[in-house]
C-alpha cells in the first residue's frame, strides 16, 4: 500500500456529568489519503463538499469512531475545546463519518478505512 502521508486523529470522550470532553489524540504516520475538494454553487449560494480518505495499514482496531476529529500532518494534542477551536481556524479539520475494518487477509493487507468529511 502507497503510504504517502501522516493524519492525527482526536478521539472525543463525552463523559456524564462532565462538560467539557475529554480529547485523546491518536497520531498515524504512513498512511494513504485520498481527498476530495468539491464546491457546488447552486439558489442558496456556494456550498463546499470537502471530503476525505484515509487508509491506515494496521493488523489491530485503532478506537476511532463517527464524530472524532480527522487532520493532516502531526499536530500537538489539545485538552480544552479552546484549542480545538484554534485548530479549526488554523488547519482543515474533517469529522469521521466512517470507519471500516478491513482486518482479513495477509497482514500487508490489511488496514482500517477512515471517511471523514
Amino acid at each position: 500500500m502507497l503510504t504517502d502521508s501522516d493524519v492525527t486523529i482526536y478521539a472525543i470522550k463525552r463523559i456524564k456529568g462532565q462538560l467539557d470532553p475529554v480529547y485523546s489524540c491518536i497520531y498515524l504516520p504512513h498512511v494513504h489519503c485520498e481527498e476530495d475538494l468539491a464546491v457546488s454553487v447552486d439558489k442558496d449560494g456556494y456550498s463546499a463538499a470537502d471530503r476525505i480518505r484515509v487508509y491506515a495499514p494496521t493488523t489491530k482496531p485503532l478506537g476511532v469512531s463517527k464524530g472524532d476529529y480527522l487532520v493532516r500532518g502531526e499536530h500537538p494534542v489539545i485538552t480544552s475545546p479552546d484549542e480545538l477551536k484554534t485548530l479549526k481556524s488554523s488547519s482543515r479539520v474533517y469529522v469521521i463519518t466512517g470507519v471500516s475494518d478491513r482486518l482479513y487477509g495477509s497482514k500487508r493487507l490489511q488496514h482500517i478505512e477512515i471517511a471523514a468529511v
